[in-house]
């Protein structure tokens, strides 16, 4: 154990030494840059350790050990809480990949599913005063100039972008999600950080190659830090409910285009409560649980084989149910 961990401590120094002395002259220049090196630092230092850990004990333990899976187990018990920790630290993207790997329960041990589905709950919140800068940036106003009201403090957080509640002078109630500051210009420089750190582990240990998360990420994360691709795909999607006579019951709340941009998304405000609820607080409400699941599949199944075009993240955060007359 002493030799691995003397190995990974050399590696985990080195990267430390290396990005704190480039950080101590990032963080006067340019604050987000500095975080960028401390994420990087942290992430590289728990890679290592986890490393470490599940090396040493998976020697100790071999492959016809009748204590292998025991000792595996005790390893994510371990080690799934520091890479929670990790995603919460961290935030922003972190906390993306953090969602993705906490509904991974065919892929991942129960442990890390377990601990990484508090990421759904962990989201960073921007300050007032960053949501302001990115609407005057991307829109040239400030909010109050755009909207007649406009709430501080936001309705709900995710990984990349925050709600707030806002109106229009005529009263029209609107959701306006601001995408949190620094990710759209640092996105790149975290992924890279990210599978930098994936690539060295599986070099050192094969056994463990998350390259495909990396990859995965990379990919689908610029589309998701556009919401003009989100708005284009709403209206899509709204006009497949329509031409199939479920507007009425499933609502996809319409986007305002004039006040929308790459990081701003401007759409009606429409009430709901999350998937996440229990069939008995449905029932509370009138609304029968299996009336829920019939509309939503009605809605997907026309997705999927009428269009071919299919909402793929239908998490409790992004379907909300509420009682109406079609429900």
């Amino acid at each position: 154990m002493a030799s691995v961990l003397r190995a990974a401590g050399r590696g985990a120094g080195a990267v430390t030494a290396a990005t704190c002395t480039c950080a101590a002259g990032l963080y006067v220049a340019d604050r987000d840059a500095f975080d960028t090196a401390q994420r990087f630092r942290r992430t590289a230092a728990l890679s290592a350790w986890m490393l470490a850990d599940y090396s040493w004990h998976l020697r100790l333990h071999p492959p016809d050990s009748t204590t292998r899976e025991d000792a595996l187990e005790d390893c994510h018990r371990r080690n799934a809480p520091l890479l929670r920790n990790l995603c919460f630290q961290n935030g922003g993207i972190y906390i993306k990949i953090g969602q993705l790997l906490g509904i991974m329960d065919n892929l991942l041990p129960k442990a890390y599913v377990e601990e990484l589905q508090a990421c759904f709950d962990a989201c960073p919140r921007s300050t007032s005063a960053d949501v302001e800068r990115v609407i005057l940036e991307d829109l040239g106003k400030r909010p109050l100039e755009l909207f007649e009201t406009f709430e501080q403090e936001p309705v709900a957080s995710a990984s990349l972008a925050q709600v707030h509640r806002a109106t229009l002078p005529g009263g029209k109630q609107l959701a306006v999600k601001v995408q949190h500051r620094p990710l759209l210009r640092l996105a790149r420089t975290e992924m890279a950080g990210i599978d930098l750190v994936l690539r060295c582990v599986r070099l050192i240990e094969p056994r463990f190659g998350f390259q495909w998360l990396a990859e995965e990420v990379r990919e689908s994360l610029p589309k998701e830090l556009d919401f003009r691709l989100e708005a284009q795909n709403a209206a899509r999607c709204r006009k497949i409910m329509a031409a199939a006579g479920l507007s009425s019951a499933v609502v996809v709340p319409e986007t305002h285009a004039p006040l929308s941009s790459t990081r701003v998304l401007v759409m009606d405000f429409e009430e709901g409560q999350s998937l996440a609820s229990n069939a008995a607080a449905m029932r509370a409400e009138g609304v029968q649980p299996h009336s829920v699941v019939r509309r939503f599949s009605e809605a997907y199944a026309e997705m999927a084989f009428g269009e071919g075009f299919l909402h793929c993240d239908p998490h409790p955060g992004n379907v909300l149910w509420r009682r109406s007359q079609d429900a």
